[in-house]
């Protein structure tokens, strides 16, 4: 089950990505397809179900780092 969905321009290169979470502890990122479709880009596997993501600056460089808040 999907617990969070955002939109955001996550590697810098101009387009948005879409990144999913679920329930299971997953990640899931993708970007916009030349066929009209999404395109996976990376999975990433938590041990504990992810509640929330959000996107911001946490080191001051510029640049955006994907967070997840789990329950643990």
């Amino acid at each position: 089950m999907v617990t969070s969905a955002l939109s955001s321009d996550l590697d810098a290169d101009g387009r948005a990505e879409v990144a999913l979470a679920t329930a299971g502890g997953r990640i899931l990122v993708y970007k916009e397809g030349g066929r009209g479709g999404f395109d996976p880009v990376w999975t990433r596997q938590l041990s504990d179900p992810v509640v929330s993501l959000a996107v911001e600056d946490l080191t001051g460089d510029g640049a955006n780092e994907l967070c997840a808040m789990t329950t643990r």
